[in-house]
């Protein structure tokens, strides 16, 4: 399950997909998009991954976490739904 998307305003929002900590604007703006990072929540201390990405179509930035690295890569725009297929990547339509 996907948890924690968001589409960013001014600052980046990630919140750990295991406890729901909403942990800000903390210099997260240095993080790579389109790649997928490994976090450990603050809080209850899971391990979880991050994306941060911008909507090929409607040019929306979105933030995604999840506890399955798989999840975060198969992205899905929080502003108008667009999944991107990924050259080289088996593309897996989300379960709804």
């Amino acid at each position: 399950m996907i948890v924690g998307l968001e589409t960013m305003s001014d600052c980046i929002s990630i919140v750990c997909p295991s406890c729901g900590a909403d942990h800000g604007d903390d210099g997260w703006e240095v993080l790579q998009e389109n790649e997928v990072h490994q976090m450990k929540c603050e809080v209850c201390r899971a391990e979880f991954f991050v994306s941060i990405f911008e909507c090929e179509r409607c040019v929306a930035d979105n933030v995604i976490s999840s506890l399955s690295e798989h999840e975060v890569k198969n992205r899905t725009c929080r502003a108008c739904g667009h999944r991107p297929e990924t050259e080289g990547e088996d593309y897996e339509e989300p379960c709804l």
